[in-house]
């Protein structure tokens, strides 16, 4: 068995990074590898209890053991699994690592391979083959990445390659590894069926076609079960319309009953039957699964219809309890409670040695980021502004701006994102098995290199299309669940309400905090030993999420800034306070004054707006660009003084700069 430990100094020795050894939190780094050592203590008994009974021809119906570990970001659960592999390997107990990306793959192996030689196998892509799988058992401790452990949980290879361990010695039996997780996994396996360019309904079965020997199948065949195919689905699509709303969620039925001629069905069976399947990739042969499946039974998927677009889901919840022990390390587990009670994965939390309060400032920058206004050039406009005129007039804020995929471009075009940060985080061409690398605003999991920035920009809320959310709800709820939209119109910019549906909605957000929460870990707030504030801007007019992460990091309050309504008022103090300076500076004795000594309606002018904590922030701020101060007395007297020099949120009252909403324009 393996031994928990009190100092971290016990497991220096299995640490190849010094750097991370100094400088990682003790006490967060001993509670994840305690709660890992405990798991595979567990894991081990009862594995080799299950062999005992097996020998004994015992009747053994002990699940397998599944466990989801919330140690948060920051917190050393990637450090500790490094130190628990080399650990494990010297002990002779066997692990298999999922990684959620192929970079945290390679950086396990940087870190591992050096101690544990020639019993490392990390597989991705590159490196996987026939003979690659003949070998997997003879190394100790086996890495693969999320998406090979999903799809051959669907089907699509065999886990029997990756279960066991077995030495070189003849009558030592075979050990069953351990697995544990690096975030969490993929847990559902669901397609869409549409009839325009995005999730071609036809996409597969043209894979499929180009696949097949011509003299196996005629053209003329092919090209009309594609007329067939279309048309059938066409038709469960249409089935939407005798409901007069625009919004739909309604079970399938069986397709095929939409072909009346037994010819045609006849036809289309040959056809789907002769098609050479295995010769095109897993993501085809899994949409020609599910329509088949839709094919030939009811309530497989769902019609649904919002507004405008219709199309089928198809979502099932993915159990891996059966491949052996789990142990998932997942910081947001907390948050997507509802995933991992689903799952039934027993959540084990830890600590939480994060300083929100003190170091974590969150500012909303006000301005509609939609998907329809993101096209206008004004919004980019404001938003780089904005951004840029932050990031040059605050001192001392290193910070990097996170875009939506497809706004990348443009934001290094107005300057947005730099030269530098563009070749370094955006242009990353490694992939993960099916995904780039890339950085965006929904791919920043595992990309700690970002902790060197102390500031971070979400130039969008990190929505992700409403099927990935609909998708989950299927695959927990089921096809009768309601995923439709929310019916009424949804302008209301203090509600994050999205989806009719209240389970519906609860994954929803969640879903979404969980990104959120992924994202902000990525900069120095991640770094539990550091004593830096960490900032974060927010550009969008969905303020209800002010409230979800002020609960979340249980902050007393994230305080927003509307960039449209203040621009005239901002160019309104520039003039003011520019006056203001004027006055100071002929003034030979005086380094401040009151405020009706710069001149009455000055007074009038800063007192009617310094009730709106908006304006007022954005006072203090366009003062102190300018070297001025305001004084503040507790009586509401006020002054205002020239410094010769001031750097960036001296505040009167002695405040820190961003506690002010210095941020604010």
């Amino acid at each position: 068995m393996l031994e928990k430990i009190n100092r971290i100094s016990e497991v220096e020795k299995f640490f190849s990074n010094k750097d991370h050894y100094y400088n990682i939190h003790e006490q967060s780094f001993i509670d994840v590898y305690n709660v890992m050592i405990d798991f595979i203590n567990e894991s081990v008994r009862l594995y080799e209890g299950k062999k005992q009974n097996e020998e004994q021809k015992v009747k053994d119906n002990r699940p397998y053991i599944a466990k989801v570990v919330n140690s948060v970001m920051g917190h050393g659960k990637s450090t500790a699994a490094r130190v628990i592999a080399k650990v494990a390997h010297k002990n002779n107990i066997p692990l298999l690592f999922v990684f959620n990306n192929k970079k945290s793959m390679d950086s396990f192996r940087k870190e591992v391979q050096p101690f544990v030689k020639n019993e490392l196998l990390l597989i991705d892509s590159d490196n996987f083959n026939d003979d690659i799988k003949n070998i997997i058992k003879n190394f100790k401790i086996v890495g693969i990445t999320q998406q090979r452990f999903r799809d051959i949980a669907i089907g699509f290879g065999e886990f029997s390659f990756f279960s066991y361990w077995k030495r070189n010695i003849e009558w030592i039996e075979p050990i069953q590894r351990t697995i544990i997780i690096d975030e969490m996994p993929i847990f559902i396996n669901a397609e869409a069926f549409d009839i325009g360019k995005h999730d071609n309904c036809l996409d597969w079965y043209d894979e499929m076609v180009r696949a097949t020997n011509d003299e196996e199948l005629t053209k003329f065949d092919c090209e009309r079960v594609r007329v067939l195919i279309n048309y059938i689905i066409s038709m469960e699509m249409a089935e939407s319309f005798k409901h007069e709303s625009e919004y739909t969620s309604l079970p399938t039925k069986k397709l095929i009953r939409h072909l009346k001629d037994e010819q045609q069905q006849e036809l289309l069976y040959h056809v789907l039957n002769t098609l050479q399947k295995e010769k095109v990739g897993y993501k085809y042969q899994n949409r020609y699964k599910w329509f088949l499946e839709m094919l030939e039974k009811d309530n497989v998927g769902v019609v649904n219809r919002d507004e405008k677009k219709t199309v089928l889901l198809c979502s099932k919840w993915i159990d891996y309890r059966h491949f052996g022990n789990i142990l998932i390390l997942d910081g947001t587990a907390d948050i997507v409670r509802k995933i991992y009670e689903h799952g039934k994965y027993e959540l084990i939390e830890l600590p939480n040695y994060h300083r929100y309060k003190e170091r974590l400032r969150i500012m909303f920058r006000v301005i509609n980021t939609s998907k329809t206004k993101r096209k206008n050039k004004e919004t980019h406009e404001s938003i780089a502004s904005d951004f840029i005129e932050v990031r040059d007039r605050v001192k001392d804020l290193n910070i990097i701006a996170l875009p939506t995929k497809a706004d990348i471009k443009t934001y290094v075009k107005n300057g947005v994102i730099t030269e530098e940060q563009y070749k370094k985080y955006f242009t990353n061409t490694n992939k993960m098995e099916h995904e780039s690398m890339a950085l965006n605003l929904l791919n920043t999991t595992g990309q700690n290199d970002l902790a060197e920035y102390n500031g971070l920009g979400l130039l969008a809320l990190p929505l992700r299309h409403p099927t990935y959310y609909k998708m989950y709800a299927i695959a927990i709820y089921g096809v009768e669940k309601d995923v439709s939209l929310q019916h009424e119109n949804n302008n209301d910019a203090k509600s994050i309400q999205w989806f009719t549906d209240n389970d519906v909605q609860e994954i929803y957000r969640q879903l979404m905090l969980m990104d959120f929460s992924q994202i902000i870990h990525r900069i120095n707030i991640r770094l539990l030993n550091d004593n830096e504030k960490s900032y974060v801007l927010i550009y969008t007019n969905r303020k209800g999420w002010k409230d979800e992460l002020a609960k979340l990091y249980e902050l007393e309050g994230i305080l927003s800034f509307d960039l449209f309504r203040n621009i005239k008022f901002r160019n309104e103090c520039k003039e003011r306070f520019q006056y203001a300076k004027t006055v100071l500076e002929k003034e030979p004795f005086e380094r401040e004054l009151s405020l009706g000594k710069i001149h009455l309606n000055f007074k009038k002018w800063v007192n009617r707006h310094w009730n709106d904590e908006e304006r007022k922030a954005i006072m203090i701020e366009v003062a102190e660009s300018m070297n001025l101060i305001i004084h503040e007395y507790p009586n509401g007297y006020k002054k205002i003084e020239l410094l010769p020099s001031l750097a960036f949120g001296t505040m009167a009252n002695k405040k820190e700069k961003w506690d002010n909403l210095s941020l604010n324009k």
